[in-house]
């Protein structure tokens, strides 16, 4: 309110609501890291290289603009990515708000969640002494995602350069000694493309919490033509507590603090009986599911599993509100689908103790039909 004072605005949150319109989608995948050579100190920089092959032109040429998602798994509050594609180059991460100073979790007995190591050798040159605390760094989890539009033009002159069509894509990372970039998205609309939708106004398991443990199968309406490639499918839910079943971006041995969450959000330590989760002994049982937030697809009427929705880490999103994910359904399901010209799928949600609620959900494919 004052013209005479300067200063800075910085948005720690935007969201951004919009119908997918995409019928290709594709994924690339790692679990490596990429490192900083230590032999030659005048490297200060990664690179990380793919190409994302696309329908050919022929069949699907692009019909909007593109969509690169990047997750990085590194310690980017000092670092960010260069991306190159064609003669193009921008910058992703560059502007990101990271979370400042520590929280420190009150431990109810002397436990190694909180030890901390000095020294070197053996006792007592090298000693460990356990705390009664464990200092967790609020700055946003190991894992980011960040998201950047390819114009149509750009995207067509260089997948239509080759016959099968691809889209190489190069990552130079800054100023972190490691990185994994995983996944790697590009999503855009083709020319001939069948997109369905469902929400809660089409009822089946749409608006409503949902059991947990429990199968829940929907189907989308109309006629579904037969697939010229692979669909992707959106879906939209509220899953409360979101959270890894151990989320731990700490942890580097033995040094570091090790801070353990249960699915609730409470810190705890395995071994520590006094903060122990009722059900946790049941729940760490269950090898189903990668965590307790990661719903688990199926085709049809749970006769074929297809891959697990909500897998990823959402810490960096709004908990109040519903997250997005897509899956990518094979060709080879879609195919079966034609035969009865149905598209429908069963979700199975996981045992837990937070509520589920599935909102909406869009499957889109380029058709073999005009």
């Amino acid at each position: 309110t004052d013209p005479t004072v300067t200063g800075g605005l910085k948005f720690r949150m935007m969201t951004l609501s919009f119908s997918p319109t995409a019928c290709f989608s594709s994924v690339a995948a790692t679990d490596e890291y990429v490192e900083i050579n230590d032999r030659d100190p005048t490297i200060k920089s990664i690179y990380y290289n793919l190409t994302i092959y696309t329908p050919p032109t022929l069949m699907g040429a692009p019909a909007s603009d593109a969509i690169v998602t990047v997750t990085a798994d590194a310690d980017l509050a000092d670092g960010y990515l260069e991306l190159s594609y064609g003669t193009e180059k921008v910058n992703m991460f560059r502007d990101w708000v990271w979370g400042e100073g520590t929280t420190s979790y009150q431990l109810s007995e002397p436990i190694s969640v909180g030890e901390v190591c000095t020294g070197t050798g053996t006792y007592p040159d090298f000693s460990c002494t356990r705390g009664l605390s464990a200092v967790h760094n609020n700055t946003r989890s190991g894992r980011h995602t960040a998201h950047h539009r390819i114009p149509r033009k750009t995207l067509y002159d260089i997948t239509s350069k080759s016959a099968t069509g691809s889209f190489p894509l190069s990552f130079k990372v800054f100023n972190t000694n490691s990185a994994k970039l995983s996944p790697i998205k590009l999503n855009y609309a083709l020319m001939g493309c069948k997109l369905q939708t469902l929400t809660v106004a089409d009822g089946q398991i749409f608006g409503a919490p949902l059991y947990r443990p429990s199968y829940n199968h929907f189907s989308f309406p109309g006629d579904s033509p037969p697939a010229a490639a692979a669909a992707t499918l959106w879906v939209s839910a509220y899953i409360q507590n979101h959270k890894l079943h151990v989320a731990d971006s700490l942890g580097a041995a033995p040094q570091s603090v090790r801070v353990l969450n249960v699915d609730s959000g409470d810190p705890y330590s395995v071994t520590l009986d006094t903060a122990r989760d009722p059900l946790r002994e049941e729940k760490l049982a269950q090898k189903r599911w990668p965590h307790l937030g990661a719903l688990k697809l199926f085709a049809g009427d749970r006769w074929q599993e297809i891959d697990f929705v909500f897998h990823d880490d959402f810490s960096q999103y709004d908990s109040s509100k519903p997250f997005v994910a897509s899956v990518n359904i094979p060709l080879s399901i879609m195919v079966q689908f034609s035969r009865e010209r149905k598209v429908h799928f069963t979700i199975e949600v996981p045992p837990g103790d937070g509520v589920v609620i599935v909102h909406s959900a869009v499957i889109a494919y380029p058709t073999t039909e005009a």
